[in-house]
Parts: structure tokens; sequence; C-alpha cells
């Protein structure tokens, strides 16, 4: 999904819900996830609210329980519902919630809010290549450009297809 081919990922996650819903031994976790992923993607991808909380309310009534703070996050900074909808995220305890807080800071110009985080988290979670690129981007925005590029080769040691990175 996040590595360009986002038509063919949407069809296969259409694809995989469909598939869940007819098996009756599929879990109601397993099936929250997969309705989950598509809520984020219908944000992320399409800055669709509507269909997006349709498609989270379906993943919380089957897993009640389930962690949405990512989604509410994104959505309440799409919609301007909250000013530091960043804030929901807490406790920022992996790579994928620390990428949704860079991306939030980022979008909003929070930028030493975005730095103080990482000096935070920095020894406490495993970055991913998504992460690095946030980074570097954080770090243009501080004009700290040697430091930027340090992310953003260390992004493509880690993911060398993603094509995004190669164009800064």
């Amino acid at each position: 999904h996040q590595r360009g081919e986002t038509d063919v990922a949407w069809d296969e996650l259409k694809k995989q819900i469909i598939e869940l819903d007819k098996d009756p031994y599929a879990s109601n976790e397993v099936k929250a996830e997969y309705y989950y992923r598509m809520a984020l993607w219908f944000l992320e991808d399409r800055s669709d609210v509507v269909k997006a909380q349709k498609k989270y309310e379906r993943a919380i009534e089957l897993k009640p329980d389930y962690d949405g703070c990512v989604f509410q996050a994104l959505k309440q900074y799409m919609t301007g519902e909250c000013p530091n909808a960043e804030d929901l995220l807490e406790p920022v305890n992996s790579a994928s919630k620390f990428n949704v807080y860079l991306q939030i800071c980022i979008n909003s110009h929070k930028i030493n809010k975005a730095y103080s985080k990482y000096e935070e988290v920095d020894q406490t979670i495993e970055m991913d290549a998504n992460t690095y690129y946030l980074l570097s981007i954080m770090e243009i925005m501080r004009r700290e450009y040697d430091i930027a590029m340090d992310y953003i080769e260390k992004a493509i040691e880690m993911e060398n297809k993603i094509p995004f990175y190669h164009m800064i």
C-alpha cells in the first residue's frame, strides 16, 4: 500500500474482507483488523471521513476493545476537531504510532514538538523506513540538511523500493 501500488492494495484488501465475511471460521479479531486497515486507508488515501468512520465502526463492532487511537488521531487532525490530535496517540510506543505522530506534527508545522517526541522515543522504539523518511522531512523543516540526508539514506537502505525517497 505505501509502496506506490495503492490500487492493487485496495483491490486486495476489498477481496480479503469479502472472503473473511464469508468465512464462518475467521475470528472477529482478524476481521476487525482488516476493517480497521480499510478505515485508515479511507482517511489516508481518499480523505473520505464518512466511509472511514463506517469501516472503523464495523471494526469496533467486531472487536469492542480495539485500540483505535491511530484512527481517532488521524480523523480528528483531518476534521480539525482537535488542535492537538497527535496527543491522542499517547503513549507513543511503536513505529507506526510514531509515524502518525510525525505526520500530524509535520503537517501542522509543530516541528519542535515532533523533535521532542523523537528525542523521547529514539532509544525505545525500532524505527522503520517510513520513520526515517518522516524524520528527514522534520530535519529539512529544521534546516538540518545533513541530518535529513542521513535519514533518507537510512530509509533507502531499509526499503529501496519506495520511490518517493529517491525524489528528495
